[in-house]
């Protein structure tokens, strides 16, 4: 672990500090010409600070994203056998509640369309 890098959080907070006095500073007043000097200095350095920042939190995005993406698929996959699950059982259900005896095949008379039992018939 780089002992040099802040933690998160502390990027996190000087990072929303930079954008506010980006935002609130005159763009000709002296300290935000001071402050933009200061992305110059020493070869663009804390330019190129930022850019690895944002490449870290590049790569904490993309896998966070694909955590999302599965977790995603077992609550699709868990809701779709669930919808099966309900539809076999509500099948069973309506098979019994028309008359079906021993799982067998249920027929339906023409006259009254009540439910006869395929041996029945």
């Amino acid at each position: 672990m780089d002992v040099s890098a802040p933690a998160s959080e502390e990027t996190s907070h000087i990072i929303g500090i930079i954008a506010s006095l980006l935002t609130s500073l005159d763009s000709d007043s002296p300290e935000r010409i001071r402050l933009l000097t200061k992305f110059v200095e020493r070869d663009y350095e804390k330019v190129d600070r930022l850019l690895d920042i944002r490449e870290g939190v590049d790569v904490r995005l993309k896998a966070i994203e694909r955590e999302i993406q599965d977790e995603k698929k077992v609550v699709m996959t868990g809701l779709l056998q669930n919808l099966a699950l309900k539809k076999f059982l509500g099948n069973d259900a309506r098979r019994r509640r028309c008359g079906a005896r021993d799982g067998g095949p249920v027929v339906f008379a023409k006259a009254g369309w009540r439910a006869v039992h395929a041996s029945d018939s």
